[in-house]
């Protein structure tokens, strides 16, 4: 029973702090690297996996979040950003990719699935 218990703990733990987006090009695991209760993390990790080439990097990033009415406090998660040489990517919570070149120029744009 004991190791039941802690069986469940674990698999709930990971639940909660890894998840991935899977696209028709890419496999982007993202694990939050900052503490329980945080609302906003600048220190979230990201395994992306290209698939056809089948190379896996891994970047840092952050949590993106609407801002409330005072323009400060974070309000409403929209999903995830990260920066990788001179291409912005940003995950969004409806299972959207886009990744912007710093012209803010679309180069890449694909839908996927989150899984958790």
């Amino acid at each position: 029973m004991k190791y039941l218990a802690t069986f469940i703990f674990f698999s709930l733990s990971l639940a909660v702090n890894a998840e991935s987006l899977i696209t028709q090009s890419y496999e982007i695991a993202v694990k939050w690297k900052c503490g329980e209760g945080f609302v906003s993390c600048e220190n979230i990790e990201f395994s992306v996996k290209n698939k056809t080439g089948g190379m896996t990097n891994t970047y840092t990033g952050k949590s993106s979040h609407s801002v409330c009415a005072d323009g400060v406090t974070p309000c409403k998660f929209q999903g995830y950003e990260f920066k990788v040489g001179n291409l912005n990517y940003s995950l969004y919570m409806r299972g959207l990719l886009e990744v912007l070149n710093n012209n803010d120029e679309l180069v890449l744009s694909e839908k996927g699935e989150w899984h958790y």
